[in-house]
């Protein structure tokens, strides 16, 4: 009995509900002509599968919609990060140049406070020397004039315009 209530549920069975039965089973009743037909269209499973499957539509455009946004987010961050990671790279090579410049300027600051710098500059732009040195200046000799040399300046041949012309459109 079971069985046969199953089947009548599922539709399975070739038999219909008389009138009388009971109408839990889901089972249709055995109404034909032009009105049963109409019937058949306005049930709701019939009715109500293109909006079922129009929901899904909906549904998926706004997943696709979201996950369209979502990409774009990303896109800018991505975009946003390798600026960044750009601009932290450059900034990193100026702190690494500054950083060698101040070690190379805190290595001369130490040259110059020391007593072998002091005693270059006196020897070498002040001409001054220690006790026991002979200083050596190499004077000039009387009325010795250097010879200068001068190199001609090339004078540029003149041409004629007809040649000047002749040379641009047909070459050498």
């Amino acid at each position: 009995m079971a069985e046969l209530a199953d089947a009548l549920r599922s539709g399975r069975s070739g038999q219909y509900a008389h009138v009388g039965s009971n109408p839990t089973f889901g089972i249709y009743p055995v109404w034909t002509g032009f009105f049963y037909s109409k019937l058949q269209n306005l049930r709701y499973d019939n009715c109500m599968t293109g909006i079922r499957f129009l929901k899904k539509q909906w549904i998926i455009v706004i997943l696709i919609g979201i996950l369209f946004f979502m990409v774009l987010g990303l896109n800018s961050r991505l975009a946003e990060y390798l600026r960044l990671t750009g601009q932290r790279e450059e900034m990193e090579d100026r702190i690494n140049n500054i950083e060698a410049t101040s070690v190379v300027l805190e290595t001369q600051i130490a040259y110059a406070e020391s007593e072998k710098a002091v005693e270059e500059w006196a020897r070498t732009y002040e001409r001054m020397g220690q006790p026991g040195d002979q200083l050596i200046i190499p004077l000039p000799l009387g009325e010795f004039t250097p010879e200068v040399k001068y190199l001609e300046t090339p004078t540029p041949a003149s041409a004629e315009n007809w040649q000047i012309w002749w040379a641009l459109i047909f070459g050498d």
